[in-house]
């Protein structure tokens, strides 16, 4: 069984108002360099393999805690040091990797736009694919130096963010569940309109992530919402209303990581959480248990993606092939508990470490009914979200 000492990463922001600010400044592109947008796209790479007679530094910006780490060995060492894929990708490619991790998508826009290239690869979720595709900002991955591709889930290879497969290619998936205590609540079942809708007893016992955009999506499906990135006005006011009602009748608590507080404090009973995260809690905690929530939820695709102005192309997208072989692959999704878009890679992770919560793909890889992808992101629903439940802050 694989050690999972580490929680995973949360995509979560803090609570500023700053930071819609930031997310609108860079999906609008006017954080880019004036140089970056002069100059156009590298669309070809010189060789098939990384050849430079100088040895090669790959730097890589991924969400905390997002890849898999050697526990035996000191944590204060560097993560390419800790981390048997980052060194075996390095020893084979005779490289050096620098590793950088971040924490938020605000965290996040600040490291790999200050300087255009210094970065060359990074992780992002689907919610933010459209506007860097649209940018420009990536570097178009030509289909045939990325021949592993072949063992990805055609779900997830060809985005409508970027149908050509060109500049996004899949690293793992998650979806937002719901984590309850299984000693107070009883289901068979539990769906996102229950969950907004609770019984009286629920009141007092109920946490909230305090992430905007992805309560807004899971309020939206509990609507009957079936396109989230198509809600209407009329469809969002009634979000918000809805999560207004549950914030002043129900007194839920705001928390970045609820399944963190669920095992430390037994009055939160219910919560939302990332399916990811859940399993870390469900190991060690027999009183919690997880629902993928019945009628559909918000399903993520997380995709790796190159910086155009990469001084090392070829050796950036040799990376992205080495982590799509199925063994590379599994070995991370089981470390960090997440859903490989790979049959051949979800075999290998199900046999290191069997998953605790429940599939949301079937036997290929296809979301199951009712799975909502985003492919883009709506600062509007945070500041809904703020205003929503602004009794709740601290």
């Amino acid at each position: 069984m694989i050690s999972n000492r580490h929680i995973r990463w949360n995509r979560l922001y803090r609570r500023a108002f700053h930071r819609l600010a930031v997310v609108g400044l860079l999906l609008a592109g006017a954080v880019f360099s004036p140089v970056l947008h002069a100059q156009s796209p590298r669309t070809e790479t010189t060789t098939g393999q990384p050849s430079a007679p100088a040895r090669q530094t790959l730097r890589i910006l991924n969400w905390r805690y997002y890849i898999d780490f050697d526990d035996d060995l000191p944590e204060d060492l560097p993560a390419e040091e800790r981390s048997p894929t980052l060194r075996d990708f390095a020893e084979k490619f005779n490289c050096d990797i620098e590793y950088h991790e971040f924490d938020d998508f605000e965290d996040m826009s600040r490291k790999f736009s200050a300087i255009p290239g210094f970065h060359d690869i990074m992780m992002l979720s689907c919610t933010h694919t459209t506007s860097l595709v649209e940018t420009g900002w990536l570097l178009t991955i030509p289909p045939e130096k990325i021949p592993n591709a072949v063992y990805l889930d055609t779900a997830v290879r060809y985005p409508p963010s970027d149908p050509s497969g060109t500049h996004l290619i899949p690293y793992l998936n998650d979806y937002m569940g719901i984590l309850y205590r299984n000693d107070k609540i009883r289901l068979d079942s539990l769906s996102w309109n229950q969950f907004f809708d609770p019984p009286a007893e629920w009141a007092g016992h109920m946490a909230l992530m305090d992430y905007g955009p992805d309560m807004f999506a899971s309020t939206l499906i509990a609507g009957g919402v079936k396109e989230v990135d198509k809600a209407t006005r009329e469809q969002i006011q009634q979000a918000q209303a809805r999560i207004e009602h549950l914030a002043k009748n129900f007194f839920p608590v705001l928390a970045d990581s609820p399944e963190d507080m669920m095992v430390a404090d037994e009055a939160i009973w219910i919560a939302p959480v990332y399916a990811s995260n859940a399993a870390q809690v469900l190991r060690d905690n027999p009183q919690l248990s997880f629902f993928l929530p019945s009628g559909g939820t918000d399903y993520y695709h997380d995709y790796m993606v190159i910086h155009r102005e990469t001084q090392h192309p070829d050796l950036a997208i040799a990376f992205l092939n080495y982590l799509l072989e199925p063994d590379v692959m599994g070995r991370i999704s089981a470390y960090v508990n997440g859903d490989a878009p790979s049959a051949a890679a979800r075999a290998i992770r199900n046999r290191l470490d069997p998953p605790l919560v429940p599939s949301a793909t079937d036997a290929n890889g296809a979301p199951l009914p009712g799975m909502q992808v985003r492919y883009t992101f709506e600062p509007l629903y945070e500041l809904l979200w703020v205003q929503a439940v602004a009794d709740l802050q601290d």
